[in-house]
């Protein structure tokens, strides 16, 4: 169904490009006019989880670059709106919770109407539709029409566009936010930078809270993530946190995750079972600002395929990111200013859709031993402090 779907989008949109590409011809006096009108406002549309926002982020900022009067204006989800607030690289956000990023909000028409009235009013020159989901394709293909000189990038758009990036990277899959940096050479707009790096804003207030924290040594844990099937088991997380303790004197291990992951099984277990001084736990006690400067301060970042992972590559962390279902060539650790490493065992059944699993459940991440995690992290701590 969702591949009729997508298709069918697909040729939708080529179709409605055609069409107001031949309405352009007759509006000549009008295609003077904005031929020659300069870039004011453009609009981004990113309304997936955390980890697709901040692999926006070098779009945004090459964008920034190539049009440093321009407004920029992000559609994302309520999730995201705090992140973006503290990397000031946007001037204005329009929230929209999308179906896609499974957030119980119901899509209506109203919410497209929404979504098209705000982007009319924000007059936008450019539109990139980097992440959307079928409704905003939907509305996009109804923008179109409704202001034919916006030049509207639409995801849906790019297929042959990735295809053939895939033949100027040589190589199978392309990374996310590679993909994304796809729109910049769809628009003929130049890559100036495709670094991941994500310069925040720490307020008063949570610099107060965790300023005794940040003058320790410690290593983050991240145990949640959005599909259960991404998560360590508890007895792999008990053994390698035992390890670490045994033989790294004076760290500290601070265990994070959303208030979400305090209803999966395998990191309740690790909470229940971890109870010293060594280890604190601040699992669902945190804002994304609090966890952002607790990854930021920390001498290491361990945890599935997250958004907190991407944050620690953005910040500069030395980070082991734990790969089971996904590809971590598509959504991996990306170029950031420190060294990042991913383990992950390439099983014939991934990558998979992370909704039904035909083997034991969190099959494919226990294939990565807790042994193995440690001899890396420790190989890390020394090649990044000595």
């Amino acid at each position: 169904m969702f591949y009729i779907l997508n298709r069918t989008l697909i040729i939708g949109d080529f179709l409605v490009s055609f069409c107001i590409e031949i309405l352009k011809i007759f509006l000549i006096p009008l295609r003077v006019i904005y031929k020659n009108k300069s870039i004011n406002c453009i609009v981004v549309c990113q309304v997936l989880d955390l980890g697709d926002i901040i692999f926006t982020v070098p779009l945004i900022q090459n964008i920034r670059l190539s049009f440093p009067q321009a407004k920029i204006i992000l559609i994302c989800g309520s999730w995201g709106e705090e992140l973006v607030r503290m990397l000031n690289i946007v001037d204005d956000i329009i929230v929209y919770n999308s179906l896609a990023a499974k957030n119980t909000q119901k899509i209506t028409l109203s919410n497209i109407i929404y979504l098209i009235k705000h982007i009319i009013v924000s007059q936008a020159d450019i539109v990139y539709n980097v992440r959307g989901d079928f409704f905003t394709a939907v509305g996009f293909l109804l923008l179109k029409f409704l202001k034919p000189y916006t030049k509207i990038y639409n995801r849906i758009s790019l297929t042959l566009q990735e295809l053939l990036t895939r033949q100027l990277y040589r190589k199978k899959i392309i990374h996310q936010v590679e993909k994304n940096l796809m729109f910049l050479k769809y628009s003929k707009v130049p890559i100036k930078t495709d670094i991941l790096q994500l310069d925040v804003y720490i307020s008063k207030d949570v610099f107060c809270k965790f300023e005794a924290l940040s003058k320790m040594k410690y290593i983050v844990i991240h145990l949640g993530a959005n599909f259960s099937y991404r998560i360590w088991p508890s007895e792999y997380t008990i053994r390698f946190l035992n390890l670490l303790k045994n033989t790294l004197k004076g760290y500290r291990f601070v265990l994070t995750g959303s208030k979400k992951d305090l209803l999966n099984k395998n990191v309740f277990a690790v909470l229940n079972n971890v109870k010293d001084d060594e280890v604190i736990n601040l699992v669902g006690k945190t804002s994304i600002a609090e966890l952002v400067y607790i990854i930021k301060h920390s001498k290491l970042f361990i945890g599935p395929d997250t958004g907190a992972l991407h944050l620690a590559v953005g910040l500069g962390i030395p980070v082991i990111g734990l790969y089971g279902p996904d590809i971590p060539e598509k959504v991996g650790p990306y170029k950031g200013k420190n060294i990042s490493t991913f383990i992950y065992k390439k099983l014939p059944c991934s990558p998979c859709r992370q909704v039904k699993c035909i083997r034991p459940q969190n099959f494919c991440v226990m294939q990565i031993q807790p042994e193995e995690v440690y001899k890396i992290a420790v190989e890390l701590l020394e090649e990044s402090f000595g």
